[in-house]
């Protein structure tokens, strides 16, 4: 059972670092996208909401 140790922590460091080197990339490319279209809609949403506003206060 002992000699399987080294082989599995081996494996298992690298996987993490190659998950963990991935992860990081991706993470930034997955998130950069979203948080713009976040933010987009963000600004959309509250100049939508500014435009009623406007009108409801025009109206009134």
């Amino acid at each position: 059972m002992f000699q399987y140790i080294p082989i599995v922590l081996h494996t298992y460091v690298i996987t993490k670092n190659k998950l963990f080197n991935i992860n990081i990339n991706t993470l930034f490319q997955q998130l950069r996208p979203i948080f713009w279209r976040g933010l987009l809609a963000f600004i959309m949403l509250n100049f939508c909401n500014g435009l009623t506003n406007l009108d409801t206060k025009i109206a009134s």
